[in-house]
């Protein structure tokens, strides 16, 4: 996955794995996976967290990460108060890492530095309650926060 990204591929990328422990799901989510499934899951379940991620959000399997149930609708991130205090800018940098992206391509995506992009990833964390990617990655699938024109 690190590979794809750093030759700037920007495809939501879905891991399909036998192995499903928490440290292994949380690693590809900070890689930048958009989902991960495991082998065990019926044809019926693989389709289902297959659309969700087409939908444009996160999928993470509940047994091994012990989340919450469905996220609701998208939000209006610029008028919800628990992003107060926060520019458009960094909610478009939030809302790109929410997608998955790494900071490598979400400078790319939006024209600003790395540096940048960490920067405003750092207020957005503090903001929401989270001290890094892979709770920030949580948080946005439970708050359906992943589409960019959300």
């Amino acid at each position: 996955m690190q590979r794809l990204r750093d030759v700037g591929c920007a495809a939501r990328i879905v891991v399909l794995s036998g192995e499903t422990t928490t440290a292994l799901i949380r690693r590809t989510v900070e890689l930048g996976a958009a989902g991960f499934i495991p082998k065990t899951y019926s044809s019926e379940m693989l389709v289902s967290a297959l659309d969700k991620v087409l939908g444009g959000r996160v999928f993470l399997p509940a047994e091994g990460l012990a989340t919450a149930a469905v996220p609701p609708a998208q939000t209006d991130l610029e008028h919800d108060p628990r992003f107060a205090g926060l520019t458009s800018r960094q909610i478009d940098v939030y809302r790109a890492a929410a997608r998955g992206l790494p900071n490598k391509l979400i400078a790319r995506e939006l024209e600003i530095s790395e540096k940048t992009v960490k920067t405003h990833l750092t207020n957005v964390f503090r903001t929401i309650g989270v001290t890094d990617r892979t709770q920030a990655a949580l948080w946005a699938e439970r708050h359906g926060v992943t589409r960019p024109g959300s």
